[in-house]
């Protein structure tokens, strides 16, 4: 259990994410994150991380899931975006040319393969983001990761549901 999340009682806390931990407890216990992407909205994740950061934009590629999300979280932060799958290469190209993202969590899963989000971490470490979180991971996304000699790479195998943190050195 993460200490720091103790006060946020409005949370449910029981349904930790692997992703959640090791942004929480390994990146912004250590640094301070001004600005996160969250690539699939989570009822979990982003009112948290939106507490945590002072811009958080949140995409989503489930319209449904989106409308939900958007109304639930109508947090002054938080900017939602509704894109397709086919967009967000192009979307986070045009984002990271105008300001400067500390982290992006690649969680995305709607209709998505493993393939895909690991073209988009490595789109991601070329556009030099400082810090990347892949959740729920398997064999084949890891060996679909470019081993970046930039970058460090951790898996928190441990985890029912693992994820893979990507770090620029």
């Amino acid at each position: 259990m993460i200490r720091e999340l103790k006060d946020y009682s409005e949370f449910e806390l029981k349904q930790w994410g692997s992703h959640t931990e090791v942004i929480v407890d390994h990146i912004m216990k250590k640094e301070k994150i001004s600005t996160m992407i969250e690539l699939g909205a989570g009822d979990f994740s982003t009112p948290i991380y939106a507490l945590k950061v002072d811009q958080l934009f949140s995409i989503e590629t489930n319209l449904e899931w989106f409308s939900h999300v958007q109304q639930k979280y109508n947090l002054p932060n938080v900017r939602h975006i509704f894109l397709d799958d086919k967009d967000i290469p192009q979307w986070l190209e045009a984002t990271f040319s105008m300001i400067k993202v500390d982290l992006v969590l690649v969680d995305h899963t709607h209709e998505t393969v493993e393939n895909q989000r690991a073209l988009v971490s490595n789109q991601l470490m070329k556009l030099g983001c400082k810090h990347v979180v892949i959740h729920d991971i398997c064999d084949s996304i890891q060996t679909a990761i470019d081993a970046d000699p930039n970058y460090n790479f951790f898996v928190n195998s441990k985890s029912i549901n693992p994820s893979l943190y990507i770090q620029r050195k």
